[in-house]
């Protein structure tokens, strides 16, 4: 008989009544200024990270290139550009600093994933590209020591022609550790690309799978535990370094009614990220009309998803997206302390915030729009004020 391999070993922990008010007081912000190149980055894929000395790293995508400043918000340099050479993107999508100082940078397109490895000092290390149709990697993460990666990813099941959505964790040499399927839906018909019917229906299933919270998640902290949650319900798990045994721990919340207003408010960031993602001939064909009637089509519930992101944070906390508002602009973060117990909530004044935030030595960096729709850096200082 095969031994259990996934054993709970504790009753789940759920809280609700917050320890802590929770503040953010604005402490840095990187511009953009037309006179300087380095400070204009564009789209909704911009994002950030930081190393101990807290120096910042800005990934710009749209300029396949990484862009450093130091801790006071100086210019320092760019690391890499468009090309194929050492260094050099074609498709970045994020980066990564790991405890060490050294980062991996990854770029994503359709079947194709690319990691490049810097050493500390951003020196070019090594490339690996992977085609692998059982593991298309959509967005990934690693752990701190850069022993393990997880994240979402899809999977061509060959004997139907469907794309699996799967949440997934894997070793550095993509192994995959552990794995679970979210949906399936077609795959994409290249003979249709010219269709904008087809695309309504196409995109109408991955909408669908996002909206109804039919998705996972993973992060990592500096203990070498992992954590993964879904979409659909307020429960996390914390599990081992081996994967092999985990507790869980959540919140108690109250559902909260997602109105018609606020999916329409779903069509421009997501025609945004769209048209980001596409070459410039099919830009035109999705246009903003085609994913608001795949929205519609989508029939995303009039219930918001209870997660929609988790992070751990480097002093061993987890923050959770419990709410994401493109109607009100804003990003409702819950807080756990490092036994899972929850300490409180913070509600983000950008939407930014659900998918660029990172926190590290006590301070928030985010990736925000402005008034003009361009992206600025904004760092934060965080204070937890005991509740009296």
């Amino acid at each position: 008989m095969k031994s259990l391999l996934f054993l709970c070993l504790s009753s789940a922990l759920f809280a609700g009544t917050s320890s802590y008010r929770i503040s953010m007081s604005e402490d840095l912000r990187i511009k953009p200024d037309p006179t300087q190149p380095h400070t204009l980055w564009v789209g909704p894929a911009v994002n950030v990270d930081v190393d101990k000395e807290g120096n910042i790293y800005v990934a710009d995508p749209k300029e396949n290139r990484i862009v450093m400043f130091d801790r006071n918000g100086a210019f320092q340099r760019q690391i890499g550009g468009t090309g194929q050479g050492p260094g050099e993107f074609q498709f970045l999508s994020s980066i990564q600093i790991l405890e060490d100082g050294s980062a991996i940078a990854f770029e994503n397109q359709q079947a194709t994933n690319i990691f490049t490895y810097f050493n500390h000092g951003f020196e070019y290390q090594d490339r690996k590209e992977r085609n692998d149709l059982s593991l298309m990697i959509q967005g990934v993460s690693f752990s701190p020591d850069g022993s393990k990666m997880g994240g979402l990813a899809v999977a061509l099941d060959t004997a139907t022609g469907q794309l699996v959505t799967k949440s997934f964790v894997a070793d550095s040499a993509f192994n995959v550790l552990h794995s679970w399927d979210h949906d399936a839906s077609p795959s994409f018909d290249p003979s249709k690309i010219s269709d904008r019917a087809y695309w309504i229906e196409y995109l109408a299933g991955r909408f669908r799978i996002t909206g109804k919270g039919l998705i996972g998640f993973v992060t990592f902290d500096g203990a070498g535990n992992v954590y993964t949650a879904h979409g659909s319900e307020y429960v996390i798990k914390r599990w081992d370094k081996d994967l092999k045994r985990y507790t869980s721990f959540g919140r108690k919340f109250e559902p909260r009614p997602r109105s018609k207003a606020e999916i329409e408010a779903l069509v421009a960031p997501a025609h945004e990220a769209i048209v980001a993602a596409l070459p410039a001939q099919l830009q035109n064909m999705v246009n903003a009309q085609v994913v608001a009637s795949a929205i519609e089509k989508a029939e995303i519930p009039p219930i918001h998803n209870p997660i929609n992101g988790i992070r751990a944070t480097d002093n061993g906390m987890l923050t959770v997206v419990h709410e994401l508002s493109f109607l009100k602009n804003t990003t409702l973060i819950d807080f756990f302390d490092q036994n899972g117990h929850y300490m409180g909530a913070y509600e983000h004044p950008s939407s930014g915030a659900g998918t660029s935030m990172i926190i590290k030595g006590g301070y928030a960096y985010v990736i925000e729009a402005n008034a003009n729709d361009d992206r600025e850096l904004v760092r934060y200082k965080i204070q937890f004020i005991p509740e009296s």
